[in-house]
């Protein structure tokens, strides 16, 4: 225990942040709040892991120095600061004078009275001292030569010390202490024993978001053709880390960093909380344009995991790959927060229908219908049989109950469009499944003659387009779907009443 409490003992990272406020206002008395909250946000990392590298009771020069590092790599990485969350303005980077820092540091210290530690305190330090990096990476081929659970009960062994994920396991360790000073880290092939395989899917993203620190490894040193980006597991873990750090084979900082790619190389890089977590999303190289941009992100946690985010998951996953065949849903299970039992064995087909049934369901998403191209579930017609027949529009269209063309006549006009008071009525938006996998569902159906006998279902719009399938009526009252299709908005009779088909 000898370990915790000298950390205890010593200043916290909070009372350097405080230190470091007064300083600014002194300097700066007319700065806005907002402007000094970013400021001081966007300077905290640095200060933690000052203190993690070191701490002020053990050795005070030495905390001093690695302070000094610390704030330097700060004034390198943030010539400015981007208040995009505010105004999507740039403010200037207040001025931090580190001596002065230093020695307000000090002149606190000798002040300060009250040599007890507040609960306060002791929460932080324990916090921050049981930080932990994680590891994102594609397994090594074969994967015997990953290193795995029971290995690392004999790593004295020369056999295991022989194994290529030997070497990458300790250069992680000596990347993350030396840039950030964590103590422990967390490796998926060491981490997890194949008896808790099934049982941690769930937890992944979990791991990953609460991390300190998430290193992306890139053994062919690009972001952009390494094989990393096309398999389905590392598709949570960027989403889910608040931290990234990109490496090259040989462990040094990856220059090609998209978040780094408008900025000034430096050997002080260190990667803070993005400034925007949903602009953050959307990254050159590995996270996709054309559909990172759909995704629901907050300020504060980043990436949110729940089951309306199916349309842009779904479309990134058609370009990536797994080596089992159910993994291509386990793998997103976290990432769209739903909690399916896992069955390895049952297959894609099954795995990927019970998602779709389950995102349904829940979030009552009706863009998962607007898939195009590609054959129907073999367990119902209106679902997909596959990730590659989600595209990027799927992803960007709306969902607005304006956008179902569940208007009332007075609320669309003869141009098409929609007033202030349009209202819904007699509208149901739920989505069920009976036993037999039937979906029930409340549609608006138009017969049309240019598809009989086919009626054409509308599920959504964009712009003068009604988007929507063909569905093919059966005598047992159960349609079949058809098609996916788009239908001219002069074409639709809106203020149609909604109905059950």
């Amino acid at each position: 225990m000898g370990w915790i409490k000298t950390p205890l003992a010593s200043m916290s990272w909070s009372t350097v942040v405080g230190v470091i406020s007064t300083l600014i206002l002194q300097d700066h008395p007319y700065i806005h709040t907002d402007d000094l909250t970013l400021a001081l946000e966007t300077v905290t990392p640095y200060i933690q892991a000052a203190t993690l590298k070191s701490w002020w009771a053990y050795d005070e020069d030495q905390f001093a120095s690695s302070l000094v590092d610390e704030l330097r790599r700060f004034e390198c990485d943030n010539p400015s600061i981007s208040r995009q969350h505010v105004d999507h303005h740039t403010i200037p980077r207040p001025q931090l004078r580190i001596w002065r820092i230093i020695q307000g540091i000090r002149k606190h210290k000798t002040s300060c009275t009250n040599h007890s530690v507040s609960i306060q305190q002791v929460r932080e330090q324990i916090v921050l001292f049981g930080q932990y990096a994680i590891l994102s990476h594609r397994w090594q081929q074969p994967t015997s030569q990953e290193l795995t659970f029971d290995d690392v009960f004999n790593l004295s062994d020369p056999s295991v010390q022989a194994k290529e994920g030997y070497k990458k396991f300790l250069a992680f360790q000596e990347n993350v202490k030396a840039d950030y000073g964590c103590r422990y880290i967390w490796v998926d092939s060491v981490c997890i024993s194949e008896p808790d395989r099934v049982a941690s899917i769930p937890l992944m993203f979990s791991w990953y978001r609460h991390a300190y620190v998430c290193v992306v490894y890139l053994p062919s040193s690009s972001i952009t053709k390494d094989p990393w980006r096309t398999r389905g597991w590392t598709l949570q873990e960027p989403l889910a880390a608040r931290r990234i750090k990109y490496v090259a084979g040989d462990w040094t900082f990856l220059k090609e960093d998209p978040y780094y790619s408008d900025r000034t190389t430096s050997s002080w890089k260190f990667h803070v909380l993005r400034e925007s977590r949903a602009g953050a999303l959307v990254l050159d190289g590995h996270l996709e344009r054309s559909w990172a941009g759909t995704l629901v992100a907050s300020e504060a946690t980043g990436y949110i995991p729940r089951a309306d985010q199916a349309p842009g998951i779904f479309h990134a996953m058609s370009q990536r790959e797994t080596t089992k065949p159910e993994d291509m849903v386990y793998c997103i299970y976290a990432a769209l927060d739903v909690n399916i039992p896992v069955h390895y064995g049952e297959g894609f087909d099954t795995a990927f229908y019970h998602l779709q049934v389950e995102c349904l369901t829940r979030g009552s998403n009706r863009r998962l219908l607007l898939w195009q191209g590609g054959t129907s579930s073999p367990f119902n017609s209106m679902l997909a049989a596959h990730f590659t027949s989600f595209t990027k529009d799927v992803a960007d269209y709306e969902e607005k109950p304006e956008k179902l063309g569940l208007l009332s006549p007075e609320g669309v006009s003869p141009g098409g469009d929609y007033s202030d008071q349009t209202y819904l009525r007699n509208y149901d938006s739920s989505i069920s499944f009976d036993t037999k996998g039937v979906m029930r569902i409340m549609l608006m159906l138009y017969p049309n003659t240019s598809y009989q006998p086919h009626v054409f279902a509308l599920i959504s719009s964009a712009g003068y387009s009604c988007l929507g399938v063909l569905l093919a009526p059966s005598r047992s009252g159960v349609y079949r779907r058809v098609e996916y299709t788009e239908i001219s908005m002069g074409k639709i009779l809106f203020g149609k009443e909604p109905e059950w088909p």
